[in-house]
């Protein structure tokens, strides 16, 4: 068993408890090649790790392949329907997929992300006594914070006093980022107990999160981050803007460089309060990102194509 982490201004953090179960659910829809990616980063990062794609019935060919390829390693469900909008059957298949699993934890992360270091056994610990020491949390977020949010961040992102995890503040105004996000870990049996579901929309999700449980925490030391300048599919195909940006452009894999032993020792064994784990200050990846702060929609690369993506959605709601 990995020993517990000395963390600077704690003590006694770690529980002596069973070893926990984890599965990992990968939901994919028609980006082949940042899939790949993902799995990619599961197979170096958490090999170790039950892993399921579960595929929002793909019509790229690539994808489709893909699906195929990794019949014997990773187990695959196929959405029987797609719920028309933005997100298509994801809440579905979260539910599905949080029915079908017997661990005590999930993770879901999504196919435009990727694992960016080892998931250790301690990680997995880290996990656990989180919703050891807060039985009222059903949610915990293990991705990188986004720099470009990097102000509010700083205000807005607190280190819990009594257990090294951040909380969110509550925003009256909106209060959904403190309380959910469909990239998570959840811990199933409480989620069982509530009679949990998910329902369409991120923010509504939220909302029933907020009065079933307390705080969402966001881990002191995240494993996973979304890949920088990603084509983003609304109502199931890619908007004419970003169709002819992959004409003139291409579509490019911006993924993360595994982080080695000695970034990854640097990472934890910094200062918690001083330092909050934003992804521009600890991964590095291609040199064929535009913009940084990172940019996660492809379509916020510049104004123009911003703009023009804007203008689509517009009309595409009137319609």
């Amino acid at each position: 068993m990995t020993p517990a982490r000395k963390i600077v201004g704690f003590t006694s953090v770690v529980t002596e408890m069973d070893d926990p179960s984890v599965e990992l659910f990968v939901f994919s829809y028609n980006r082949g090649d940042y899939l790949q990616n993902c799995i990619d980063s599961i197979n170096a990062c958490a090999p170790q790790l039950p892993t399921h794609i579960v595929d929002d019935d793909s019509t790229c060919p690539k994808t489709r392949l893909l699906l195929d390829q990794y019949t014997g390693s990773f187990k695959f469900s196929q959405s029987k329907e797609l719920i028309k909008g933005n997100h298509g059957g994801l809440y579905k298949n979260m539910q599905v997929a949080l029915e079908s699993s017997s661990a005590d934890y999930v993770i879901f992360m999504q196919d435009d992300m990727q694992l960016t270091r080892t998931i250790s056994d301690q990680d997995i610990k880290d996990i656990q006594n989180f919703f050891e020491h807060f039985p009222e949390s059903a949610f915990l977020y293990p991705v990188f914070l986004k720099g470009g949010r990097a102000e509010r961040d700083r205000s807005d992102v607190t280190l819990s006093e009594g257990y090294p995890v951040y909380f969110r503040k509550v925003n009256p105004d909106n209060p959904a980022p403190s309380f959910y996000s469909d990239v998570c870990v959840a811990h199933r049996e409480r989620l069982k107990q509530s009679d949990w579901k998910f329902i369409h929309g991120e923010d509504e999700t939220a909302e029933i999160a907020r009065k079933m449980f307390g705080p969402m925490g966001l881990m002191v030391f995240p494993f996973m981050m979304y890949l920088p300048e990603v084509p983003v599919f609304r109502y199931g195909k890619l908007t004419f803007s970003e169709a002819l940006y992959k004409m003139i452009y291409g579509f490019k894999v911006n993924a993360f460089h595994i982080m080695d032993a000695a970034q990854t020792h640097s990472f934890l064994a910094r200062d918690l309060k001083e330092l909050l784990p934003f992804a521009e200050d600890f991964l590095q990846t291609s040199e064929s990102v535009r913009c940084k702060p990172f940019v996660y929609n492809l379509m916020e690369v510049n104004r123009f194509w911003t703009k023009l993506h804007a203008l689509e959605i517009r009309i595409r709601r009137l319609c």
